[in-house]
């Protein structure tokens, strides 16, 4: 249960970063490509910061968190991408290490645990940056992005 929850939490978190530095309902193209998916979530950014007119140093500030987020998410695709072919393999061995199979599973889980918060820690530094007007004017944009606006 409790690895239940630390993947809903996890999901919550890549969800929000997604959100506040996206903000977009459509399809994107960059799955697999880390450089593009930062591409893209920069633009999504700017328009957002356009959207809520965002002042100069906030833009600034702003856009050097995001980009702390993106390379950690860079560095992390990079990562499972290593992983992710070794984890085949052992899995289609002859003889698999359950035991070692799911000691791995748990390091990569608390990876991506650790990611989330940092995102999380990061996200509230962006949240202290704006305005209330502007986060409010953020969570409008957000939830006419994603239909679920009132």
């Amino acid at each position: 249960m409790r690895n239940i929850t630390k993947s809903l939490v996890l999901l919550l978190v890549l969800g929000l970063t997604a959100s506040l530095l996206g903000g977009c309902s459509h399809r994107h193209g960059h799955h697999g490509d880390p450089d593009k998916m930062v591409e893209k979530m920069l633009k999504h950014l700017e328009r957002g910061l356009d959207k809520i007119d965002a002042s100069d140093q906030q833009r600034e500030q702003i856009r050097l968190i995001a980009g702390q987020i993106a390379e950690d998410a860079k560095q992390l695709h990079q990562e499972n991408a290593r992983e992710r072919g070794s984890m085949v393999a052992a899995l289609l061995a002859d003889a698999p290490d359950r035991e070692g199979l799911h000691q791995r599973l748990d390091a990569r889980a608390l990876t991506l645990t650790e990611f989330g918060h940092r995102s999380l820690d990061r996200l509230l530094e962006i949240n202290a940056i704006l305005t209330p007007e502007q986060r409010a004017e953020l969570q409008q944009c957000l939830a006419e992005a994603h239909g679920t606006a009132r």
